[in-house]
């Protein structure tokens, strides 16, 4: 009887850690962009500041954002990893501005995986759609590899379906 409780108890206790951990964080740095100008995206522990850059006073607007969350991540001694922070820059009239986070200039890339899907600075998916298209020929020549019959080739169909159904909308012509 003690046991079957213990385990209830210790099954209910990471269940509520489970649920916890997530909640928490989020409402942990929930506030990383109560003093931010610029616009701040957040997933998980992954944040992206993005601003209109387009004269020199936009530019110290968003080196300012930049030290803000600098000083905020301190704070709350949550620093960020500036080694895995890189500027990458958008459009044609962009200047290309040197950006620092605690004294280390950010490296500047022209593209990068984000989610699973390529980016680049002209905003063109055609990298994207080469790594998905190769995804989806070694499925395929997996499948051709190791199943003879044709009455597996709908699981066949499923899996590169699958692969290639990453980004959907990246797909759709209309």
């Amino acid at each position: 009887m003690l046991n079957s409780v213990g385990t209830e108890n210790s099954i209910g206790r990471c269940l509520l850690c489970s649920v916890l951990g997530p909640l928490l964080f989020i409402v942990y740095i929930n506030d990383t962009d109560d003093q931010i100008n610029s616009r701040l995206l957040k997933f998980a522990d992954d944040t992206k500041i993005y601003f209109k850059v387009n004269s020199p006073e936009n530019i110290e607007r968003l080196k300012e954002d930049l030290c803000k969350l600098v000083s905020w991540s301190k704070e709350w001694q949550m620093l960020f990893s500036v080694e895995k922070c890189k500027v990458m820059h958008l459009g044609y009239d962009n200047p290309h501005a040197s950006y620092f986070m605690d004294g280390n200039r950010l490296q500047v890339v022209s593209e990068e995986r984000d989610l699973g899907v390529i980016m680049s600075e002209d905003l063109k998916l055609e990298k994207q759609c080469v790594v998905v298209v190769k995804q989806g020929n070694k499925m395929l020549g997996m499948i051709k590899r190791n199943f003879y019959r044709a009455t597996h080739m709908h699981s066949a169909d499923y899996a590169v379906a699958r692969c290639l159904s990453v980004c959907p909308t990246l797909w759709d012509s209309a």
